[in-house]
């Protein structure tokens, strides 16, 4: 059953890194909201069961989990701890930007705005993560091309900079890892 969505997501992460690679923005200003992207894959696993380059951690600190362990994890939780953004909430004031870049991990992931949180553009997670019978992924564009436009490749330096947020909330989920959530306000 896992073997053809494995072949999905690897398609799918492999794809988009390679796009989202060319998209490298300039440092942070110090004024600047930095939202952080985790995540604990362990290469061997993942590489083994998604295809080479799914899971390019080179930082060897901090805990590995197996890809067996993840899906265990997600199947049991609908979500993993060690896959998240490193903010739930953050407010930017008048001047502020939003800076979201990879902290710790290996796997590709997105910042994507979505009209509400829910399902992702990756099938296997989306029956996980969200039991029930709709599975209608809330990202707007869920080509290699849209999810490039809001790609964090796990790539030292690399930052992704969501331009034109307007004053109110917005919705930020990674559309690989639905449960990777982060509210931003703009006030």
């Amino acid at each position: 059953m896992l073997g053809g969505n494995r072949r999905r997501v690897a398609g799918l992460g492999l794809a988009t890194l390679g796009a989202a690679l060319a998209l490298a923005a300039p440092a942070f200003a110090s004024g600047d909201r930095v939202v952080g992207v985790r995540d604990a894959c362990d290469p061997a696993s993942f590489n083994a069961a998604l295809g080479p380059g799914a899971c390019v951690r080179a930082d060897n600190s901090g805990r590995f989990v197996t890809f067996d362990d993840f899906i265990a994890r997600v199947t049991k939780r609908h979500s993993h701890d060690a896959w998240r953004f490193d903010r739930e909430k953050v407010t930017l004031k008048a001047g502020q930007s939003l800076v979201v870049e990879p902290d710790r991990g290996g796997e590709f992931h997105t910042f994507t705005e979505v009209p509400r949180f829910g399902p992702g553009c990756i099938p296997l997670l989306n029956t996980l993560v969200f039991p029930g019978p709709d599975q209608t992924p809330v990202v707007p564009d869920c080509s290699t091309e849209g999810l490039a436009k809001s790609g964090v490749p796990p790539v030292p330096g690399f930052q992704l900079r969501p331009a034109g947020l307007t004053p109110g909330t917005h919705l930020f989920e990674c559309a690989i890892h639905p449960w990777m959530r982060t509210t931003v306000t703009v006030r």
